[in-house]
């Protein structure tokens, strides 16, 4: 199965209204996220194929990405299941605008940022050529 490149939303206003991107970055992903070994969501359930690359939107911007392995159902409390990537692969970098994005990656003009979970298309690249663009646009922008 082909990888994809696929962005989960964060929400800014439900879990995590006093933080800002910088302490997403750092004490989530590289320390909540490490420590459980897991990311819980409620009801937006991903599978792509593993191997994956995950984009973290926060906040209308990209802060962060990892490898998606797997997705465990697992009922407990308000979630429904638990994401698991590949802890070593997580990156943190300078946030990601939407015109970035649509600009690289030649995006469709009317892409935009939403609560919903996404698969990013290129109308331009294929699949291969678009994970090696957005590597490459994280690799610019770590820190």
């Amino acid at each position: 199965m082909e990888k994809e490149i696929r962005i989960l939303p964060m929400s800014k206003k439900e879990e995590f209204p006093e933080w800002d991107y910088a302490q997403m970055q750092i004490y989530f992903f590289m320390g909540k996220l490490k420590q459980l070994k897991k990311y819980r969501y409620h009801s937006k359930k991903m599978t792509p194929p593993p191997g994956s690359i995950v984009l973290f939107q926060f906040d209308n911007k990209i802060i962060a990405s990892a490898i998606y392995l797997d997705t465990v159902e697992e009922k407990s409390d308000d979630y429904n299941g638990y994401y698991k990537f590949d802890l070593d692969s997580i990156k943190i970098f300078n946030p990601i605008q939407k015109d970035e994005l649509i600009e690289e990656l030649q995006l469709d003009k009317n892409f935009k940022f939403g609560q919903g979970l996404q698969n990013l298309q290129s109308e331009v690249y294929s699949k291969d050529e678009l994970i090696n663009k957005i590597k490459i646009l994280i690799n610019r922008k770590i820190y």
